[in-house]
């Protein structure tokens, strides 16, 4: 049916410019003739122009046809391509639109449970800060009596010392003093005396 219908504009195409160029020779060929009257020459150029849009409306007409019936095709393919793109743009674009309407409300809901988050922010944040402050002081008085009773231990150990030191003084000074009276009220025969019975004591039997 397409071969049929491209056939006949194809003919349509060719014979009509014959056609055409037939008559205007004519014309010009009857207007050679110098037998003819003035009036029939006037008739013929009035028709020449006639025709000649006649046929050229005819070979636009047929030329349209043929151009119909070629691009018919591509240009149903590249329009109904045209269409799908129009309508996967349209989708992607409704698809985009609910996305950014679901992100604006999510917005929406977290604005409007931001202060409550921010209350227990703060909350959170002064309950941390008292447990920090807890914490230090109790570490800071650990640190105090471990402090003091290091202290007191050390105070107890250099007491004892100095009384362990101070009663040696004491008693060598007892001694000094016991011998420089033993010394001082004992003659000379008695220390002799008290010597020797010392060395009977320590000789061995």
């Amino acid at each position: 049916m397409r071969s049929s219908v491209l056939f006949i504009c194809l003919s349509f195409a060719v014979v009509l410019p014959a056609i055409q160029w037939a008559g205007v020779s004519g014309v010009l060929a009857a207007a050679s003739q110098p037998t003819q009257a003035d009036s029939v020459h006037a008739e013929e150029e009035h028709d020449t122009p006639l025709l000649e849009t006649i046929a050229r409306l005819t070979n636009f007409a047929v030329l349209a046809g043929i151009l119909f019936v070629l691009l018919r095709g591509p240009l149903s393919i590249y329009l109904s391509d045209r269409s799908d793109q129009v309508r996967a743009g349209l989708a992607q674009a409704r698809a985009t639109s609910a996305e950014a309407a679901q992100q604006l409300e999510a917005i929406k809901e977290r604005l409007l449970t931001l202060p409550d988050e921010l209350e227990t922010l703060r909350v959170r944040g002064q309950e941390e800060v008292a447990a920090e402050e807890k914490r230090l002081r109790e570490s800071t008085e650990a640190a105090r009596q471990r402090l003091i009773e290091e202290s007191r231990r050390e105070l107890a150990l250099q007491l004892r010392v100095a009384k362990q030191q101070l009663t040696q003084h004491a008693a060598a000074l007892a001694t000094r003093v016991a011998a420089q009276r033993i010394q001082d009220n004992l003659s000379a025969t008695d220390q002799l005396r008290l010597v020797d019975r010392y060395v009977d004591q320590v000789r061995p039997g």
